[in-house]
């Protein structure tokens, strides 16, 4: 067993540990990453009761933007797939005499789950490798992310679809010019009252204009699209 990896953690066929030092985060998040680089989270994003974040393999990565709630009992995971075309789902090289515990033919990685800005993730919701979450969004309690959240959406249910979005197309265009949370921590200070003024002029005051920034995705009462993920929905 590698020195200084739990007895729970290295037991799993896939676990492959680092030497380096795991990233620092509260103590209330559960890391089982495969390398220290495995979590990147932004400023002000924060922790609320006991999270899991879990990578297999080096380079897989969980990626935070900026000023993001993770609410208590939520699991976050890049890769850990098994290989669904194979003819066992069992990972074989690790389990029968003498295999061959350098392969691992049985393995799915998935790409980097993503976590964009202002982000709500509500308790014990589920966000499965690869997917990806935009920014302003919200995953209710008890979710199941497989695939991709428009901006500004709020998703419910296994697997989490679109339950609606929480401003106007033209609204959540203009919040994503403004994209306050890129501003420096003095200026959301000086502006703070802001925030709770009517969104539209929280808009008319900062958006740059069209020419400045993203615009949003099509907003509407349709499913979230699937990620490039192992599970294929």
């Amino acid at each position: 067993m590698a020195a200084g990896v739990p007895a729970r953690w290295a037991r799993r066929p896939f676990w492959a540990p680092s030497k380096a030092s795991p990233p620092a985060l509260p103590r209330n998040v559960e890391l089982r990453i495969a390398s220290p680089d495995a979590v990147v989270t932004g400023p002000h994003t924060y922790f609320d009761g006991e999270v899991t974040l879990k990578t297999w393999m080096p380079g897989e990565r969980i990626v935070f933007g900026a000023w993001t709630s993770v609410a208590d009992g939520v699991v976050i995971l890049t890769g850990g797939g098994h290989r669904t075309s194979a003819v066992s789902l069992s990972p074989l090289d690790h389990q029968v005499p003498g295999g061959d515990h350098a392969r691992y033919r049985s393995y799915q990685t998935t790409r980097d789950t993503v976590v964009g800005n202002d982000v709500w993730i509500a308790t014990r919701a589920t966000i499965v490798g690869g997917a990806r979450i935009g920014d302003g969004a919200v995953v209710g309690a008890g979710a199941v992310v497989f695939g991709d959240v428009p901006p500004y959406a709020i998703v419910a249910g296994n697997p989490a679809r679109v339950i609606r979005y929480r401003f106007h197309p033209d609204t959540i265009a203009r919040l994503l010019r403004i994209a306050w949370w890129r501003w420096p921590d003095g200026l959301v200070a000086e502006r703070v009252d802001w925030f709770y003024r009517p969104v539209r002029e929280f808009c008319d005051a900062f958006d740059p204009g069209p020419a400045d920034g993203p615009l949003a995705e099509p907003a509407g009462k349709e499913p979230i699209r699937n990620a490039d993920s192992h599970l294929g929905l």
